[in-house]
């Protein structure tokens, strides 16, 4: 299920995205338009079932960008946590273990 995520970058305003892949030390977002590797951003997003927000600062590892004549509806963007809570990076990890009995 995707993840809604505020993004936030330099110069730029506030994006809704969506989270594909979430792991403790990063995730995979899709996007409208691709973002520079190496960018830095915000990220905040909360995990179903839970209250409160997550705040990640983080920059993109990676990013694809498909050819123009495809006209893709989004790109995938790999951001690598730089900057999260301990705690924070536990809830992610408990959340994906519980998405994913296969990870315990």
């Amino acid at each position: 299920m995707p993840l809604p995520v505020a993004l936030e970058r330099r110069g730029a305003a506030e994006t809704t995205v969506y989270a594909t892949n979430l792991s403790a030390s990063g995730v995979c977002i899709h996007l409208r338009e691709a973002l520079p590797v190496g960018d830095a951003v915000l990220l905040r997003f909360a995990l179903p079932g839970e209250t409160g927000v997550l705040l990640a600062r983080g920059r993109v590892s990676w990013c694809e960008e498909p050819p123009a004549i495809e006209r893709a509806r989004f790109v995938e963007a790999g951001v690598r946590f730089e900057v999260l809570a301990e705690p924070d990076r536990e809830r992610i990890g408990r959340f994906v273990r519980a998405c994913d009995p296969a990870l315990s």
